[in-house]
């Protein structure tokens, strides 16, 4: 894509140089309208802090047009007072039934990027923190709560399954593994010796994509006392 848009006979290669001489078509709003919603869509679009010449162009066609709806309205063009969440979407639902969905979506958005940044008091929601959804962190386990993980596994009904949550907890306190990397690790393959000592070691990755994590105290001595030690098949037991 270019890096500049021509407009009214001038070439524009910079957000500034758009934001100075950009107009309307005189068939789509009135040189006296423009000259009345002008300083505050250059302000707003402004503030929003476009550094596409493209991205800035489209924002303030966008921002004029709703300027001018607001104004034909009879709306004050201060910026708390019109770039309001209702009479944004207000305009988007009008212009929607001339425009394509995807042309209305581009428009709301750039709408909603200069009032965000062009007003103080209008009651928009603050943009949600990227990756919020996506990471959940939750405080580490007390003693108190680790003591009854323990008793938890040794009061399983039979042998077996004290086995298999005794090795759940030994490589998820002791290591840290996910469950998926502690149903994947077996003794004979994952968990060894440390070459310098006598820590035991596990390696979820395993030979082709190695990532060795000491075992913790909490997690090791678990281990070495299930039945067979380190050497059985898998942590886990039989399946």
């Amino acid at each position: 894509m270019p890096r500049h848009v021509v407009v009214g006979g001038h070439v524009m290669t910079t957000v500034e140089e758009v934001l100075e001489h950009y107009q309307p078509h005189k068939d789509t709003m009135p040189l006296a309208q423009w000259r009345r919603v002008r300083p505050l869509a250059v302000q707003a679009v402004r503030a929003a802090g476009y550094t596409s010449v493209h991205g800035a162009h489209f924002a303030l066609k966008a921002v004029a047009q709703f300027l001018a709806w607001a104004d034909d309205g009879g709306v004050q063009l201060l910026p708390d007072v019109a770039f309001t969440p209702d009479l944004v979407e207000r305009f988007c639902a009008t212009r929607g039934k001339d425009l394509s969905d995807r042309t209305v979506a581009n428009y709301r958005s750039s709408l909603r990027s200069a009032a965000r940044a062009v007003t103080k008091t209008a009651p928009w929601p603050p943009l949600p923190k990227q990756y919020a959804d996506h990471v959940h962190l939750a405080p580490p386990y007390t003693p108190a709560e680790i003591a009854a993980f323990w008793e938890c596994a040794r009061s399983q009904a039979t042998p077996h399954r004290e086995r298999v949550m005794t090795a759940m907890l030994a490589l998820g306190l002791g290591a840290g593994l996910r469950v998926s990397e502690v149903l994947a690790v077996s003794a004979s393959t994952h968990i060894r010796l440390h070459p310098r000592d006598h820590r035991l070691c596990v390696d979820p990755g395993g030979p082709n994509r190695p990532r060795p994590l000491d075992l913790r105290a909490c997690g090791a001595r678990p281990l070495r006392a299930l039945p067979g030690g380190s050497s059985d098949r898998s942590p886990q037991g039989e399946h």
